[in-house]
C-alpha cells in the first residue's frame, strides 16, 4: 500500500522517538560530485546522527560516498545493523537524486549523467531502502533532502525527487532541506 508523501512541517509531532537500545540509523550526505553540481549543505544532515548514536542505534554514516560506497554502506546496514527485527529504524539521505517512474536513487560522487540505464551502477535505489524501513512497521522513519539544483541525470532520468514516491504502511517519510531535516531529526 502507499500512501501520499506529506509536507515536511506536517512531520513534527509524528517523529520517531529516539529510544535506548531500539534501532538502527543510515545516514549518507553527497554534497560534492566529481561531474555534478555540489548539493548545497547536504552533510548538514549527518549532524543529527551523533544523536541516534548516544540513544544506543547502531549507525551507519558517510559523506561524498561513490555508488559502490553507498551500496557497501547498505550492505553493512543489512549485515552488521540487523535492520530487521529492529524496533526502530531511520533512513536519512542528501545529495542528487534522480527519478524514471516509480524508481528513486540518490546517485553517488562519481556519478556522471547515468541515464536509466546505468542509473544502478551510480546510484543507490529508494526501493530497497523503503522495504527494509517496512520491516519496522510505525517505527521507520525515511528523510530525504534532495539538491534543489537541477542535475542532468541522463537520458529516461529526471533531477530530482518526484512530487509522490511509494511509500509502505507504517513508514513515515520526510522532505526537506538538508538543514530542515537535521533540525527535524535532532528534535526526535
Amino acid at each position: 500500500m502507499s500512501r501520499r508523501t506529506i509536507a515536511f512541517f506536517l512531520f513534527a509531532t509524528a517523529a520517531v522517538p529516539v529510544q535506548a537500545d531500539t534501532g538502527i540509523g543510515l545516514f549518507i550526505a553527497n554534497e560534492r560530485y566529481d561531474s555534478a553540481p555540489f548539493a548545497s549543505r547536504a552533510r548538514a544532515l549527518l549532524r543529527a546522527a551523533p544523536q541516534f548514536e548516544d540513544a544506543d542505534f547502531s549507525v551507519i554514516s558517510g559523506e561524498n560516498m561513490t555508488a559502490a560506497q553507498m551500496r557497501d554502506a547498505f550492505a553493512t546496514f543489512l549485515q552488521g545493523g540487523e535492520p530487521f527485527g529492529a524496533q526502530r529504524i531511520v533512513i536519512a539521505l542528501s545529495g542528487n537524486f534522480a527519478h524514471a517512474g516509480d524508481d528513486v536513487w540518490l546517485l553517488g560522487r562519481d556519478a556522471s549523467e547515468p541515464g536509466l540505464a546505468r542509473a544502478d551502477t551510480e546510484g543507490m535505489r529508494l526501493g530497497p531502502l523503503l522495504q527494509i524501513a517496512a520491516t519496522a512497521p510505525g517505527g521507520a522513519l525515511v528523510v530525504l533532502s534532495p539538491n534543489l539544483r537541477a542535475v542532468s541525470p541522463g537520458s529516461q532520468l529526471s533531477s530530482g525527487l518526484p512530487s509522490d514516491i511509494a511509500v509502505p504502511q507504517g513508514v513515515t517519510l520526510v522532505r526537506g532541506t538538508p538543514d530542515q531535516s537535521a533540525a527535524f531529526l535532532e528534535a526526535a
